[in-house]
């Protein structure tokens, strides 16, 4: 099994590979690879697996631009008094995501202790709106806790709570 010529796919050049995959394509065809080849040595069809040689392509960090003050300013002042103030402060101070402020219920937050659980997350599907695990499948406390418990106490003591119940 002569795989020389088949290793030239893996050398970047500036981003993408010759071809124009990215690096992440490139790594998702070397874990397959990779696979199959250690799947025909536990078979005994190759004696072994010439890809451990070859080391995927770093994963493409992109630049992360976060928001100035003055535009989380602006958002908030923009969101002021509209029923989407709590759920877009909240995201603002956490970073939570769409569909886990959504899915939020009452008994994941203490406002004792003044924590957030996100145990959950809202997905839009064809069939509806369901309720799933959270991307990572792992219930997880985001930062900003005292100012996220403050908020909630202030909307729920103002009450009949509308969509999003937050």
């Amino acid at each position: 099994l002569d795989t020389s010529p088949g290793l030239t796919w893996c050398h970047a050049n500036r981003g993408h590979l010759k071809g124009g995959l990215s690096p992440t394509s490139v790594r998702h065809v070397h874990g397959l690879l990779n696979t199959v080849l250690d799947w025909a040595v536990r078979m005994q069809m190759i004696g072994h697996n010439l890809l451990k040689a070859v080391d995927p392509p770093a994963r493409a960090r992109p630049e992360v631009d976060a928001l100035s003050n003055e535009d989380i300013g602006k958002i908030i002042d923009a969101a002021s008094g509209t029923r989407w103030e709590t759920a877009i402060k909240l995201a603002l101070a956490t970073g939570m995501r769409r569909g886990e402020i959504s899915a939020l219920k009452w008994n994941a937050i203490d406002f004792n202790s003044g924590t957030v659980i996100i145990r959950a997350a809202l997905s839009q599907t064809k069939a509806g709106i369901i309720t799933k695990s959270t991307k990572t499948g792992r219930n997880r406390s985001p930062p900003g806790q005292r100012s996220i418990a403050s908020a909630k106490e202030a909307v729920r003591r103002r009450a009949p709570c509308r969509w999003p119940c937050l």
